[in-house]
């Protein structure tokens, strides 16, 4: 019974900790990265570039106007001049000149080129969400870290008072001369054991609560919990194979490496047109001024559609289309590389998933063995059967077997999340946006 008693209290611990009056679930911290890490505003500030290349690459599809203008002088030799006067003239000139374009076709380029934009922009979305997910996971790993050390710093410390109250009478026993030296010693060693095993929880504690800060702007307020909207029964595939094509469909990285590969292809088709013919529609109005003797004020309207051609000699032509090319081929080795990284990745977890089960399985019965060993010491103590050193040892097998169970319930949590996070549905699952 105290067995059961004890197990249900570290675990409550380590899911919800203390009774306090504030507590920070998962979500909470989840909000918080993403609220005020740069990582994300450094991405927001992506997906609004690609939005302004949007509106950039459809701008090309609509008229553009200008106007030009000048004033001088200049020396005049034309049939005006010369009916007129014999010779050429110096005489002041201006004009100005007012039009209007309109594209009417090029090898549909400018096409081409807001469609890869638009790719670009959904790419820049999904590399928002990666960021969120990364982000989140990490966050999701800290606050874990920071409750597993916690919890065990908790266990480590009621362990070190009772062994001490222990070595405290061990040391009187000794003053009277029931035992040896050796014992005071053996206490005292354990103690230190105890002392230094804190030591290394402690730093890992500081660790985290230090990467806590760094990604959220904040200290750990009040007591970390796990919630109940923040725990994950039924959301993982059984296995790993499901999990894999739950990813391939939802990764938030591959989903932004495929539309990257898209627009580069679209890319290239823009860059083949340009060795279209090139049709423009275009109205002028041209005004110019020059002193009458030298041909005086004309005024000139227009409208005509006009065609162009040129190619490049110097093999520019080629090489941009080939770079685009070699742009795309990256990107689609990117993509099975990140692929085969996450299907490593999610194997790997499953397996971590697997092998923390069990863990916790074993540890949950060691940890009951220790218990009852524990106990049955101390009734042999009652009955001045058992050293006090005997239950120190015994205390610290338990506490050790605990730390374990933590440490492997702490796997199985972790490994569930990077799963989640693996297959894009780490902020979805815990509401955070």
């Amino acid at each position: 019974m105290k067995n059961k008693i004890l197990i249900g209290v570290f675990t409550a611990l380590y899911m919800s900790g203390a009774n306090v009056v504030f507590a920070t679930s998962i979500s909470d911290t989840v909000s918080m990265a993403i609220k005020y890490h740069p990582s994300i505003n450094s991405a927001k500030a992506r997906l609004g570039e690609k939005e302004f290349e949007v509106k950039e690459a459809k701008s090309e599809m609509f008229p553009t106007m200008g106007f030009n203008g000048g004033f001088g002088g200049e020396r005049v030799n034309n049939d005006t001049t010369r009916g007129n006067l014999g010779r050429q003239v110096k005489t002041y000139t201006g004009d100005a000149r007012f039009y209007i374009n309109q594209p009417l076709f090029d090898g549909l380029k400018v096409y081409k080129k807001l469609d890869a934009a638009k790719l670009r922009k959904k790419s820049a979305e999904f590399d928002l969400k990666e960021n969120v997910e990364k982000l989140g996971l990490k966050a999701v790993d800290i606050h874990l870290l920071i409750i597993k050390s916690r919890s065990i710093l908790s266990m480590i410390d009621k362990s070190i008072i009772s062994a001490q109250a222990k070595k405290d009478k061990i040391q009187e026993l000794f003053n009277d001369g029931v035992v040896d030296l050796a014992e005071v010693m053996q206490a005292e060693e354990s103690i230190l054991s105890l002392e230094s095993t804190k030591l290394e929880y402690e730093k890992d504690l500081f660790h985290a609560e230090t990467e806590y800060f760094e990604i959220t702007g904040t200290k750990p307020k009040g007591n970390l919990k796990v919630s109940e909207q923040d725990r994950l029964s039924d959301n993982l595939p059984k296995n790993a194979n499901g999990a894999i094509n739950n990813a391939l469909a939802n990764n938030a990285r591959l989903s932004s490496l495929d539309e990257l590969i898209k627009a580069y292809e679209l890319d290239t088709k823009a860059l083949r047109a340009e060795i279209s013919p090139k049709i423009n529609a275009e109205l002028s109005h041209t005004e110019s001024d020059q002193q009458d003797n030298a041909g005086g004020e004309s005024r000139s309207s227009k409208a005509m559609v006009q065609a162009s051609w040129e190619f490049g000699l110097g093999g520019g032509y080629t090489a941009r289309i080939k770079k685009s090319m070699k742009l795309r081929e990256e990107a689609k080795a990117s993509y099975n590389a990140e692929r085969y990284s996450l299907e490593k990745d999610i194997k790997k977890n499953y397996i971590n998933l697997d092998n923390f089960a069990k863990q916790y399985k074993n540890n949950l019965s060691r940890e009951d063995k220790n218990q009852n060993i524990l106990d049955n010491v101390n009734d042999k103590y009652e009955g001045g059967s058992i050293s006090l050193l005997q239950i120190i040892n015994a205390e610290n097998k338990l506490l050790q077997s605990s730390i374990a169970r933590v440490n492997s319930y702490h796997g199985i949590q972790k490994s569930k999340y990077a799963v989640l996070a693996a297959m894009g549905d780490l902020s979805s699952n815990l509401n955070v946006k």
